[in-house]
């Protein structure tokens, strides 16, 4: 388990951009609040209301949406996604890459905002982010999540990326 934002950016968030053909810092920044809004930084890995997965409690409903809906679109960046996948674990329990793969959860929590059509331009400041995770972050948990507000993912981002020393210095 990765305990601090800076080691979850530098060691997975960034990385996972990277491999998928992305430098952008502000997405970088939108994914941490998502991680820390979704599941406390990792710190609830399944969520047993929603049945959401991983360090983004994307449902595995959800989750087959992205392919079919999203990635799709783009053969080239579906293929990138697919390559972080372990390579058994995914054909035999795809799913269970969200909460086991650190980079793929990211990759498709990413595809999420991507369909979405985010932009670095949407996410100038911590409030702009929350706005933009309310909008556009839809993991399948918001019916039977209920508090999918700014102020929710502005507490987390403080709670858990702020608090960190790491962060506030970079």
């Amino acid at each position: 388990m990765i305990n601090h934002a800076a080691e979850l950016q530098e060691y997975v968030i960034r990385p996972c951009l990277k491999h998928l053909g992305i430098e952008d810092p502000a997405m970088e920044l939108l994914l941490l609040g998502t991680a820390a809004r979704e599941s406390s930084q990792g710190f609830q890995c399944c969520c047993p209301v929603s049945g959401g997965l991983g360090l983004y409690h994307i449902t595995p409903e959800r989750h087959q949406q992205v392919w079919d809906q999203i990635l799709i679109r783009s053969p080239d960046m579906a293929s990138n996604v697919r390559g972080l996948a372990s390579q058994q674990g995914f054909l035999k329990a795809p799913h269970q890459e969200l909460v086991t793969n650190l980079l793929y959860a990211t990759a498709i929590a990413w595809a999420i905002y991507w369909g979405a059509n985010v932009s670095s331009a949407d996410l100038k400041d911590v409030t702009a982010m929350a706005n933009t995770w309310a909008r556009d972050f839809d993991n399948g948990s918001r019916q039977q999540d209920g508090n999918y507000s700014v102020a929710s993912f502005l507490h987390s981002y403080r709670k858990w990326i702020l608090r960190d020393k790491r962060m506030r210095a970079a």
